[in-house]
């Protein structure tokens, strides 16, 4: 390993999650719940599917029993991509720990980015433009025209897409990766949970001390608007 890279990891910021016996989030620190994109204090008592709803999710749960097996090897660690980032994940199951029954597995996550320092690491990739929104079916992935989206709503790392007519659908891409990659001119964020496609906007309106956007579908779906973005919102509807 060249120096560079050695620098890296050694001043890398490790994260840490604990679940217990039944694989459920016991405890997390706050670097690994900044790793996968979630608040810390959410992700207590859930599991696995809950905060990484995703086809990783199989090959976690294979890591975490080949570490009650007693395994050390390259069986119990593998690496686990998040959006723009790629994680080292690696489990370690601890037989008996005081005020617990039945053991509890220790996962610990470095990002591999740090494995360069600043001065070494290549350019970022230019954002690429997204012509298709891809959702997740129990056949594979469907590709939805962004033309077609009425909103998105954060799920945890992912977003659910909401269309005209369908149901809502998961995309495994970030709220925050599809308003850098969608048309500005046609999506805007109003709230830190809500992408919105602006041209099925049908309604602006007050309610109490908060703004909302109705919009185009039936029964119209209600959208909030974020206080520090109304003024933008007003400002793109012409109000």
């Amino acid at each position: 390993m060249d120096h560079n890279a050695l620098y890296g990891l050694q001043h890398a910021e490790l994260g840490i999650i604990v679940l217990d016996s039944h694989r459920r989030v016991l405890t997390v620190s706050p670097v690994a719940a900044q790793m996968v994109g979630l608040q810390a204090d959410g992700m207590t008592g859930q599991t696995l599917e809950q905060i990484h709803p995703h086809g990783s999710t199989a090959r976690i749960h294979a890591l975490l029993d080949a570490a009650s097996q007693g395994h050390n090897d390259s069986r119990t660690s593998f690496l686990l991509p998040v959006p723009g980032r790629l994680l080292v994940l690696k489990a370690v199951f601890l037989v008996s720990l005081p005020g617990l029954t039945g053991g509890c597995y220790l996962l610990s996550l470095l990002d591999t980015r740090h494995a360069l320092i600043p001065d070494t690491a290549p350019p970022p990739a230019p954002t690429v433009a997204l012509l298709k929104i891809p959702v997740e079916t129990p056949q594979g992935a469907l590709l939805i025209d962004p033309a077609e989206v009425l909103f998105l709503k954060a799920s945890g790392r992912y977003a659910e897409v909401k269309t005209l007519t369908g149901r809502p659908r998961l995309c495994n891409l970030s709220l925050k990766e599809l308003e850098e990659r969608l048309d500005p001119q046609r999506f805007l964020r109003v709230h830190r949970a809500y992408l919105v496609n602006v041209t099925f906007a049908a309604g602006f309106r007050r309610r109490g001390d908060s703004c909302e956007l109705d919009m185009a579908d039936q029964p119209a779906s209600v959208i909030p608007i974020g206080r520090s973005r109304v003024q933008l919102v007003r400002d793109r509807l012409g109000l």
